[in-house]
């Protein structure tokens, strides 16, 4: 499939990023402003099922502001590749996510923020039909990389838990 998107906005809430200390960038505030905003993009994605054992998903994303500080530091380019099984009662995910072109206002700056690479994997169980057990990794690889400027992404994680439906 494909997508394209088109948006304008008037007097969208956009952040610009400043420092509480410039001189070691130590601390920061997003200071909030508005701006008329055209936003616009354009995607392809691909789903494919070999059977239930094996399956992928395949997107890439390109998408674009008129103005500076919109988006507040989303990637530009973003991509995903994701390798799915099905067998029986789990569900099985595992991604690679890919995020480029990521850059946000800084001091009156365009501040490069560097690239997104994750790779993360999930777990769906589901015991009964009311019951689902699911466990998820996010940042496998480790990868250091900054939200905003001066704000760390956190590293490997992980996270568990259930559904209850009733």
């Amino acid at each position: 499939g494909i997508e394209a998107e088109l948006g304008l906005t008037k007097d969208e809430l956009c952040a610009e990023a400043s420092p509480i200390d410039t001189t070691t960038r130590d601390g920061i505030y997003m200071k909030i402003i508005q701006d008329d905003c055209f936003a616009f993009g354009v995607g392809a994605h691909c789903d494919y099922e070999y059977n239930r054992f094996f399956g992928a998903k395949a997107n890439v994303k390109f998408r674009g502001y008129s103005c500076d500080a919109a988006g507040f530091a989303e990637p530009h380019v973003q991509m995903a590749l994701h390798l799915l099984s099905n067998p029986g009662k789990v569900k099985m995910d595992l991604g690679f996510d890919l995020g480029l072109a990521r850059n946000m206002q800084y001091m009156k700056t365009e501040y490069d923020l560097g690239s997104i690479a994750d790779l993360n994997f999930r777990l769906d169980w589901n015991i009964n039909d009311n019951l689902t057990v699911f466990a998820f990794g996010r940042n496998m690889l480790g990868i250091q990389y900054e939200l905003w400027p001066g704000v760390p992404a956190q590293g490997f994680n992980f996270h568990g838990g259930f559904r209850w439906e009733f």
